[in-house]
C-alpha cells in the first residue's frame, strides 16, 4: 500500500513538473560582464499580458517558470541603463541568453503589473477600485486600507511609518503641504490609482545628484473626473446639550493645465479649521491650560469655528507651474481638565501639584502664498513667497487651594521667501550649479497676566500683590544661502561637489514686568534683572566638499564643511554683552546599498553643533507662566552631538508586503545646565555653567501586508526607546532614565461583500527612573483599541458602529473606559444622509498619563457628551 501511495505521489509530482515551462539564462552586457538586477518578463505574444517575471542575480542568471498553454511567448529584458530587448520564443523549457546594450533610457519603461498593485521602478501604484467599498466616501477612507499607507486622525499620511514629503494631484503640487484638503474632499469614486513615489527627488535636475529617502503620493483621477468643475456640500444639524451645526462647501476642478480647490466651512461639532498653516509661531511664554490629549479631534473639541481656503494652480506655456494659496479661519475653543503633576526631586520627597483647569482660546489666522516652479531635466527654478498673521486671545482659570486667573494675547506677523535655481550644463549633463536662499522675518508682541501676583518673594520684596503682567516683544530675521557646483570633478564613479553657504540670524528681545498691588496701583519693575533689551546676531559662512560615489548597487555621500561662526550678544539693560568666534566642522555621511531587488540597507550619520537661541539666553527675569520664572544669566554655550541611524527595508509588492527595521542613536554634550529650583511648588529656572552628557537609543520595526483573502490589510509598527538625561534640580545633578515601548496595529477586512471590519490598536509602556532612587516609579501602561464594523444593507442603506476602549494605569491610578458611536447612512439619488450618534455611553473624561524628564503628568480631560447629528452630503454641480 505504501509503495502504491509513493508511486502515485511521484507520478503526480512528475506530471506537475512536466506541465511547467522553465526558461533560464544569463544576461550580459557587450563587455561580457553580468548584468545585476535586470527585470526579465515573460508575456503572452497575443496581448503582452505578463504571466511571469524574475530578476537577474549577481552572475546575471535568471529563471522563470510558467504553466501558460500559449504556443508562443515574448521574453523581455529591462533594467537601469539597459536598452529593452525582446525575443519571441516557443513555449518549451529552454535556455535563452541575452547580450544587452547599456543605454540611458526612460525608467518609466520598466513596468510589472499585478491585480491590485503594480511596480514601476520607484513608483508603486495602487488600484483604488480594488480597495474601495461603498462605505468609503473620500479618498482618505481608501488610503487607510492600502498596504504600507497610514492616515492619522489629523489627516497626516505616512508611508512605511514615515510622513510623506509631497502630495501631487495629476503630478501637480497645488496644495503646498495642505493635502488633507484634497484627501478629505476628493470623492473616492473619482480616483483611479494612488501612486507612491519612493526615493522621491522633487527637483528633476538633481535626480542623479542627491540621495533621496523620502516618499511622495500622486493621485491619478479617472478620465471622467478631469476637466469638469465639481461643487459638493455637507449640511448637518444635531444636539448634545446644545444645538449642533456643521456646514461645508467644496469646489474643485482638475484639468490638464489648471487646478482649483476651495472650501468654506463652519461648525461647532468638533472640527478645528485653523490647523492648515505652513507657518507656526511660539511665544516665549504661555499660560497654563489643559493639555490636549491624543483622542480624536471631534471627541475632544468644544468649538465654534469657521474657515475659508482658496487654492489654484496654472501651468504656463513653458510648463512652469504657478500656484496661489490662501486661508483664513477662526476658532473659539473651550477646554477643561483635572491634572496632577509630580516633580521627582533627587534625595527628597516628590512635589505634587493638583489643578482644576478651564480655558477659552480665541484664534484668528490668515495665510497667503504664491509659488512658481519650473521643473525640467536640466533646469529648475522655484520661488515661494508666504505671508501669515495670527491674532490670539486666551484665558484660563485654575483652581488649586486658591483661584488663579490667567490671560494672554499676541499678534504675530511672519513672511517667508524661498528661492532655488538649478542649471545643468547642456554639453556635459553631469556638471551644473545650484543656488538656494531661504529667508524669513517675523514680529511677535506678547502680553500675559496672572492673578494673584506670582513669586512675591523675588518680584515684590515678599509682599503679596494682585497681578503680574509680562510684556515681551520679539523680532526675528533669518537667512540661509547655498551655492553648490554640481559634478565639478568626476573620476570613474567618484564625483566632487564644492559648496559655499552663508547664514544670518538676527533677533531682538525686549521685555518688562509690571505689578499691580492690592490697592489697584500698577508700576513697572525698573531694576535691570526684571527686564530685557537684547540684540542677538549670528553669522555663519562656510565652505565644504561633498564626495559622492555611485555604482549599480551603492549610493554614498560624505560632506565635510568648515564653518566660521560669529555671534554678537548685546544686552544693554543687564550690561551683559559679548561676542564669540569659532571655527567648526559638522560632517555628515550617508550610504545606501541595494542588496537585491527586494532589500535595501542605508546608514546615515552626522555631527551637529548648536548654540542657544534667545529662548534660553536672556538675562532678565521672564514669567513663562504663573508658576515658572526663568532667566539665563550665563555665557554663550555649545551643544555637540552625533546622530546615527541604520535602516533595512524590504519590498515585495507582488506579495503586498513592505517592511522596515531601523536603529537610531543620539549622543550629546552640553556646556551649560539649567538649574530648576522650587519655591514651594513654583519653579525658578537659571542657567549654570556645568557640563553634562546624555544619549538616546531607539529601535523600530514596521510591516505592511495585504492579502487577497477578504481584502485583509495589516500595518504594524513597534518601537523601543531608552534615554539618559542629566538634570540639575535643587542644586543637585541627577540622571533621569526613561524607557518606552510602543506597538501599533491597524487592520481592515472585508468579511463579506456586505460586512466591513477595521481595527486600530496601540499599546505603550513608559517608565522613568531617577539615579540613586531606591523606589522606582511605577510604569505607565496605556492600551487603546478602536474597532469599527459596517453592514451594507439593500436599498442604499448602511449601518456602522465604532467601539473605542481605553486603559491607563500608572502614577497610583488605574482607569478603564469606553466610547461607543454608531451611524446609519442612506443614499437617495445624489444625496447621502448620515445619522451619527456619538459617545452613546456618555463618557465624561479622557484619562491619560506620561513621564517627561523630571516630572510625571496625569490628566482627566473633559470630552464631548452624547450627541446626535444628521448630515446630508451631496453634489451641487
Amino acid at each position: 500500500m505504501k509503495r502504491q501511495f509513493f508511486l502515485i505521489l511521484s507520478l503526480f509530482l512528475a506530471s506537475n513538473c512536466f506541465s511547467q515551462t522553465r526558461v533560464s539564462g544569463i544576461v550580459k552586457n557587450e563587455k561580457g560582464d553580468p548584468v545585476f538586477n535586470a527585470s526579465v518578463i515573460l508575456m503572452r505574444s497575443t496581448d503582452s499580458l505578463t504571466v511571469a517575471f524574475a530578476f537577474t542575480d549577481d552572475e546575471g542568471f535568471y529563471e522563470i517558470f510558467t504553466k501558460s498553454e500559449a504556443e508562443k511567448m515574448l521574453l523581455s529584458v529591462y533594467g537601469f541603463n539597459v536598452k529593452k530587448q525582446t525575443k519571441l520564443i516557443d513555449n518549451v523549457s529552454q535556455t535563452v541568453d541575452f547580450v544587452v546594450k547599456e543605454e540611458a533610457i526612460l525608467l518609466q519603461e520598466v513596468s510589472i503589473k499585478s491585480e491590485k498593485i503594480w511596480e514601476n521602478n520607484d513608483t508603486i501604484s495602487y488600484l483604488v477600485s480594488a480597495f474601495r467599498d461603498t462605505t468609503d466616501v473620500v479618498i482618505a477612507d481608501v488610503l487607510k486600507k492600502m498596504p504600507g499607507i497610514e492616515v492619522d486622525d489629523d489627516g497626516k499620511i505616512e508611508y512605511k511609518g514615515k510622513p510623506i514629503s509631497k502630495f501631487y494631484i495629476e503630478n501637480m503640487d497645488m496644495l503646498q503641504g495642505r493635502y488633507n484638503l484634497a484627501t478629505q474632499n476628493i470623492s473616492a469614486t473619482d480616483v483611479a490609482t494612488v501612486q507612491v513615489l519612493e526615493n522621491h527627488q522633487p527637483v528633476k535636475a538633481l535626480s542623479n545628484i542627491d540621495i533621496a529617502d523620502d516618499a511622495a503620493i500622486n493621485i491619478k483621477l479617472k478620465p471622467g473626473s478631469k476637466g469638469t468643475f465639481a461643487l459638493t456640500a455637507d449640511v448637518g444639524v444635531g444636539y448634545d446639550e446644545n444645538l449642533l451645526w456643521d456646514g461645508k462647501l467644496a469646489g474643485m476642478y482638475f484639468g490638464k493645465r489648471q487646478q482649483y480647490l476651495s472650501t468654506l466651512n463652519a461648525n461647532n461639532s468638533g472640527y478645528r479649521l485653523t490647523d492648515n498653516r505652513n507657518i507656526t509661531v511660539r511665544p516665549f511664554a504661555s499660560i497654563i491650560k489643559p493639555s490636549t490629549p491624543t483622542i480624536n479631534e471631534r471627541s475632544r473639541t468644544f468649538n465654534n469655528s469657521y474657515g475659508f481656503t482658496f487654492n489654484t494652480l496654472q501651468k504656463m506655456k513653458n510648463d512652469a507651474e504657478l500656484s496661489v494659496n490662501a486661508l483664513y479661519g477662526g476658532d473659539e475653543i473651550k477646554k477643561s481638565s483635572f491634572s496632577q503633576t509630580t516633580y521627582f526631586i533627587p534625595q527628597s520627597d516628590s512635589i505634587n501639584l493638583s489643578e482644576d483647569m478651564n480655558s477659552m482660546e480665541m484664534t484668528h489666522n490668515f495665510e497667503a502664498g504664491i509659488n512658481y516652479v519650473l521643473n525640467k531635466e536640466k533646469d529648475y527654478l522655484g520661488i515661494n513667497f508666504l505671508a501669515a498673521g495670527s491674532n490670539v486671545n486666551d484665558s484660563s482659570n485654575i483652581m488649586r487651594d486658591y483661584l488663579v486667573r490667567q490671560n494672554q494675547s499676541y499678534q504675530a506677523i511672519s513672511t517667508k521667501l524661498d528661492l532655488r535655481w538649478v542649471r545643468r550644463n547642456r554639453n556635459d549633463s553631469g556638471k551644473g550649479i545650484e543656488i538656494e536662499s531661504k529667508n524669513s522675518y517675523g514680529t511677535l508682541p506678547y502680553s500675559s497676566g496672572a492673578r494673584p501676583g506670582s513669586f512675591p518673594d523675588i518680584l515684590n520684596d515678599s509682599v503679596k500683590y494682585a497681578l503680574t503682567n509680562q510684556d515681551i516683544n520679539l523680532t526675528s530675521l533669518k537667512s540661509y544661502n547655498v551655492l553648490r557646483f554640481l559634478s565639478l570633478f568626476v573620476w570613474k564613479r567618484f564625483t566632487l561637489f564644492p559648496t559655499a553657504t552663508f547664514s544670518l540670524e538676527r533677533q531682538t528681545l525686549g521685555s518688562t514686568l509690571d505689578l499691580t498691588d492690592n490697592g489697584g496701583n500698577t508700576f513697572t519693575l525698573e531694576e535691570p534683572q526684571y527686564g530685557n533689551d537684547i540684540l542677538w546676531l549670528k553669522l555663519q559662512p562656510a565652505i565644504g566638499l561633498t564626495f559622492d560615489y555611485r555604482s549599480l548597487r551603492i549610493k554614498s555621500q560624505l560632506y565635510i564643511p568648515v564653518q566660521l561662526r560669529y555671534i554678537d550678544f548685546i544686552d544693554d539693560r543687564n550690561d551683559n554683552s559679548y561676542n564669540n568666534i569659532k571655527v567648526l566642522s559638522q560632517p555628515s555621511f550617508s550610504f545606501k546599498y541595494k542588496m537585491n531587488h527586494r532589500f535595501d540597507i542605508s546608514v546615515n550619520s552626522f555631527i551637529y553643533n548648536s548654540t542657544p537661541s534667545l529662548q534660553t539666553l536672556y538675562s532678565g527675569y521672564i514669567l513663562r507662566d504663573y508658576r515658572t520664572l526663568a532667566r539665563y544669566d550665563s555665557r554663550l554655550a555649545d551643544t555637540w552631538g552625533n546622530s546615527s541611524s541604520l535602516k533595512l527595508t524590504y519590498d515585495n509588492i507582488f506579495k503586498y508586503l513592505v517592511c522596515d527595521a531601523s536603529v537610531n542613536y543620539n549622543r550629546y554634550k552640553n556646556e551649560v545646565m539649567y538649574a530648576q529650583n522650587f519655591e514651594g511648588d513654583m519653579l525658578i529656572i537659571n542657567a549654570v555653567e556645568k557640563e553634562s552628557t546624555g544619549d538616546y537609543l531607539s529601535f523600530s520595526l514596521y510591516a505592511g501586508k495585504g492579502f487577497e483573502w477578504h481584502n485583509l490589510n495589516i500595518n504594524a509598527k513597534c518601537s523601543y526607546g531608552y534615554g539618559r538625561t542629566p538634570q540639575l534640580v535643587e542644586d543637585k545633578v541627577a540622571t533621569y532614565f526613561n524607557k518606552g515601548w510602543n506597538a501599533n496595529v491597524t487592520a481592515s477586512l472585508r468579511i463579506t461583500e456586505r460586512i466591513i471590519f477595521s481595527n486600530k490598536g496601540s499599546w505603550s509602556r513608559m517608565i522613568s527612573k531617577l539615579e540613586g532612587q531606591t523606589s522606582n516609579q511605577k510604569p505607565i501602561i496605556s492600551f487603546i483599541d478602536q474597532a469599527n464594523i459596517d453592514f451594507i444593507l439593500p436599498f442604499g442603506i448602511s449601518v456602522g458602529s465604532s467601539l473605542e476602549y481605553y486603559h491607563t494605569s500608572g502614577m497610583g491610578r488605574r482607569q478603564d473606559f469606553g466610547l461607543l458611536d454608531c451611524n446609519i447612512s442612506y443614499t437617495y439619488k445624489r444625496v447621502r444622509f448620515i445619522l451619527d450618534c456619538q459617545n452613546i455611553l456618555n463618557t465624561k473624561n479622557f484619562v491619560y498619563s506620561y513621564y517627561s524628564d523630571i516630572y510625571g503628568y496625569y490628566s482627566e480631560y473633559s470630552i464631548r457628551p452624547r450627541s446626535v447629528m444628521l448630515t446630508a452630503k451631496f453634489k451641487v454641480l
